[in-house]
């Protein structure tokens, strides 16, 4: 899923706007390349190439890389998580059609699509206690966009 990140509420946002850009270009580049590679396969050399950020901000922002991929696990449920609202106003063969042209077109990326963006760092990620734990439940993983029942 490609768009622009928004930390949420329990992320603390840099105080000026030139640094809530800065940390944002970190996470977007993240998240597209993790995307694209997999977390595993992702430098943060690549992630500071992408952004055109350099070590000392992306350490100003993150404390580690595992901090880093913890923002980039929020962006992705928060952007898997905004595409549900418009599951309820579907009441037809047509609106289902639409839906799932729109789950499509966010995930159009050059060499893509790679599937879910919250699924698929949850099944790389299953094992990392620091992070799992910000991951939705294994059941829940591979549903990524649909609402129970």
């Amino acid at each position: 899923m490609v768009g622009k990140s928004s930390p949420t509420s329990a992320t603390k946002l840099p105080a000026t706007a030139h640094g809530r850009r800065t940390r944002a270009a970190i996470v977007d580049a993240a998240a597209q390349m993790m995307y694209q590679k997999g977390v595993a396969a992702t430098s943060l050399d690549d992630i500071l190439a992408a952004s055109s950020t350099g070590k000392s901000q992306l350490y100003h922002y993150f404390k580690d890389r595992s901090d880093l991929v913890k923002a980039v696990v929020e962006r992705q449920t928060e952007l898997v998580l905004a595409a549900q609202p418009t599951l309820s106003q579907i009441d037809s063969m047509e609106g289902i059609e639409r839906w799932a042209q729109a789950i499509l077109a966010n995930h159009e990326v050059p060499g893509g699509p790679f599937g879910c963006p919250l699924g698929s760092m949850a099944a790389e990620l299953k094992n990392d206690r620091r992070i799992s734990r910000l991951l939705p439940p294994r059941s829940d993983s591979g549903r990524c966009c649909l609402p129970p029942g």
